[in-house]
């Protein structure tokens, strides 16, 4: 935020050196868990079982709702490396790779620029785009590296 900005909002809410300090401090302490080299969903996603996407892709022409397909199957999408939307990837939809690389640095995370395109497919192979949102994430990612797959969630 521009130096200002930040003025101003000081300002507007009040806020003393102290406060101010204890909030950097805790800034710096943030945990962002990771597994298999990508950003994970959550805590503990890492240890979710994997499905198998190519046996579910084959059998139903839509796996948008892959949560009432397994739950028909007497399963739980809870338990697999699976989403509606790669929550994720909206780190890449809301900041340049500059600016995440640069939060991540200030927690003392290395995050290169080649694990990018890793998160990308990895979070691409395992998401059912169940949610409205997932087609909009998806389609602004690849139109930086893969204009023509993003023009299909376009």
């Amino acid at each position: 935020m521009p130096l200002p900005n930040r003025l101003d909002l000081r300002e507007r809410l009040g806020l003393a050196d102290e406060e101010l300090a204890h909030w950097d401090h805790v800034s710096r302490r943030m945990l962002v868990p990771f597994h298999d080299g990508v950003i994970s969903q959550f805590d503990g996603y890492g240890q979710l079982a994997e499905l198998d996407w190519a046996n579910y892709r084959h059998r139903y022409d839509n796996t948008q709702r892959l949560d009432r397909i397994l739950e028909a199957e007497h399963d739980d999408v809870n338990r697999y490396k699976a989403s509606k939307q790669a929550d994720a990837l909206m780190l890449l939809y809301l900041l340049s790779s500059d600016e995440l690389r640069e939060l991540l640095d200030r927690l003392d995370y290395h995050f290169g620029p080649d694990q990018i395109p890793k998160m990308v497919a990895y979070y691409m192979a395992r998401t059912s785009h169940g949610s409205t949102l997932s087609g909009v994430v998806h389609t602004w990612m690849l139109a930086r590296a893969n204009r023509h797959r993003a023009l299909e969630f376009f």
